[in-house]
């Protein structure tokens, strides 16, 4: 008798050991194909770390940190200057653990030199503003998919939930692919300038205070010189002291740019439709020039009367930066504006919610018609 009782509940644990497992795989493995398109949309925060601005760690703390070297780049970032995101997705699901997404962001960039404990950079004083326009082509790869559990809820002869936990309905995937953007560098006019020098001085006297609220368009104002070809006939001249890229005659940095988008995300799902993520990626760019600023200092006075550069000629002398702190030796011509010798990147922390539909066209629905459910019945 005991026998047998004990032969009937390996049975029945089978059964219900199978049963579980073919409804996971419908639901989880083979439920994709009845949702493959997804909507997203998101809000998240921007941070970027380009040539302007900064953490407020100094030198010394910066190299003391763990990692301090590999993972400057991330100490360095200035979290205060961060601004927002708006995204918008579309995605399919090509296979249970492989997305492919498309995917547009709009996003504030920004860094300021005021804040920072580096020396060199609060003399600069510099800041800027970037509006950025992205649209990047992405795959995500689940290390393991958030499970919707058991549809009905159902309960074993134990009276616990075939289901899983609450921990089982959160899946972590990462993403990569590659993207453009479309980038607009702006800064206010820095009265905050050394008055008491005379070249200073006499470019702000042209400004009034109204002007402090203002954003000025930096692409235009050519603020390093770039395509200015001075007596000589060098593009790096020592009198011009143009010795970043070289651009053709006249010509600045292009406003688009491409990048890499590198990260990962968490997803908790409410249903098989719905549900949240929460995503860090971050975009290695192929442009030094969010912030405006990668070269070397230029002649303010070549601005002013350069002739291309018309009535904009003082503002851009102004927004150069030339002679513009307590050091003026620091920020004379020819001196060290920018960092060429790398790229700037930012990154995006973004909560989104999803929205998952069918998409099936009449010839889909033809092509499995005779495709039955692995279960067809939960009850």
């Amino acid at each position: 008798m005991l026998k047998t009782k004990n032969i009937f509940i390996v049975v029945f644990i089978l059964i219900n050991s199978t049963i579980l497992s073919q409804h996971k795989s419908f639901y989880d493995d083979e439920g994709f194909l009845k949702n493959r398109f997804e909507y997203n949309f998101g809000i998240g925060a921007s941070s970027c770390l380009s040539d302007v601005g900064g953490s407020d760690f100094t030198e010394q703390e910066l190299k003391k940190k763990f990692g301090g070297t590999l993972l400057r780049g991330v100490y360095d970032t200035d979290i205060a200057k961060s601004n927002i995101v708006l995204t918008g997705a579309f995605i399919y699901h090509l296979q249970p653990k492989v997305n492919l997404r498309g995917n547009l962001a709009f996003a504030f960039l920004s860094g300021s030199d005021d804040q920072s404990s580096i020396n060199y950079r609060v003399n600069r004083n510099l800041s800027f503003r970037t509006d950025i326009v992205e649209f990047t082509a992405l795959t995500e790869y689940y290390i393991f998919k958030p499970s919707t559990g058991n549809k009905f809820n159902l309960k074993g002869v134990n009276g616990h939930k075939l289901a899983k936990g609450s921990l089982g309905h959160i899946g972590l995937y990462i993403v990569a692919g590659v993207g453009g953007f479309l980038y607009t560098p702006r800064a206010k006019i820095n009265f905050s300038y050394d008055v008491n020098d005379p070249e200073n001085a006499a470019y702000l006297s042209n400004y009034n205070l109204i002007d402090n609220n203002k954003y000025h368009k930096l692409r235009p104002l050519h603020t390093e010189g770039q395509g200015f070809i001075t007596s000589n006939g060098l593009p790096t001249d020592v009198e011009g002291a143009n010795r970043g890229k070289i651009f053709k005659e006249n010509k600045t940095y292009k406003l688009v740019s491409m990048c890499i988008p590198v990260g990962f995300g968490v997803e908790k799902a409410f249903n098989n439709d719905m549900g949240i993520k929460i995503e860090f990626a971050s975009r290695f760019t192929f442009t030094d020039y969010i912030d405006d600023v990668s070269g070397t200092y230029y002649s303010k006075e070549l601005l002013a009367t350069n002739s291309h550069l018309g009535d904009k000629a003082e503002l851009a002398a102004t927004m150069s930066g030339t002679r513009s702190g307590d050091e003026p030796t620091w920020n004379a011509v020819g001196q060290q504006r920018g960092g060429s010798s790398s790229n700037d990147y930012y990154g995006f922390i973004t909560f989104s919610m999803y929205k998952k539909f069918a998409g099936h066209s009449k010839w889909y629905k033809n092509a499995n018609i005779n495709k039955t459910r692995k279960i067809k019945a939960s009850f």
